[in-house]
């Protein structure tokens, strides 16, 4: 069942790169350059960047160019995803110093441990187990290294509620009671909830663009035509309203 779910999500992923790539990246520009901000402030130890569920490449990219002779580290479920980075990073002339892998971006590789740095725009939500995956990513961080992350709300929930939720003591310690005791020793350096404007020119321009933010391109596979028509017409039903 889980390597099924892995499938579609890597087939749909890859279906809706290109896309959102041109509509999503841009739209998400101040929210990547409000975390690597924060992310700069500190100085890094030793070792490389990993770049968690990187998409198509922009964050790496931003890494590259903000760390002279880092190595970058991105990996992601798609290969379409994992393509376009790949592109972009050859064309910033970042290719040498960088490693791509196509993979589940829960764990992390064992060529980025020690890891000075972890950078996650938008990739923690994705995630099935959100607080253990966040356990894991701090205890594969080298002393000193740095973790920085935007995480998306449900929008059914207060905007910080589940992210309250992940980074309050007790919550994490129970997530890291198996990981590696450098992980306990994780702390939040700073925590504020940006607000930028995102503009779309109708509900079925946002109806669109949002099938690449939730990788909802799935929905026909697992739900069929008839359910994806019918939103459809809802839809549209909104538009004319």
């Amino acid at each position: 069942m889980v390597a099924e779910k892995h499938k579609l999500l890597a087939c749909s992923w890859t279906t809706v790169a290109q896309r959102y790539d041109q509509e999503l990246v841009p739209r998400f520009k101040p929210y990547t350059q409000r975390l690597l901000s924060l992310f700069l402030q500190r100085p890094l130890p030793t070792g490389p960047v990993y770049v968690p569920a990187c998409g198509p490449g922009h964050e790496l990219v931003l890494l590259g160019e903000a760390l002279p002779g880092r190595q970058l580290f991105g990996v992601d479920l798609a290969a379409g995803m994992v393509e376009l980075a790949d592109q972009k990073l050859a064309q910033a002339g970042l290719r040498l110093r960088s490693e791509l892998a196509v993979g589940d971006a829960c764990s992390v590789p064992g060529a980025c441990r020690p890891a000075a740095g972890m950078f996650s725009c938008f990739s923690l939500q994705q995630m099935p187990q959100p607080a253990a995956v966040l356990a894991a990513w701090a205890a594969a961080l080298a002393p000193g290294g740095v973790l920085a992350v935007a995480y998306w709300p449900p929008a059914a929930a207060p905007p910080d509620a589940r992210w309250r939720a992940l980074t309050d003591p007790a919550t994490l310690a129970k997530a890291v009671a198996a990981a590696p005791a450098s992980c306990a020793h994780a702390h939040v350096l700073v925590d504020e909830a940006p607000a930028f404007d995102m503009h779309f020119d109708s509900a079925a321009a946002f109806f669109g663009v949002d099938t690449c933010r939730t990788a909802a391109s799935a929905a026909p596979q697992a739900l069929g035509q008839q359910h994806m028509a019918e939103l459809r017409r809802l839809r549209d039903q909104y538009t004319l309203m």
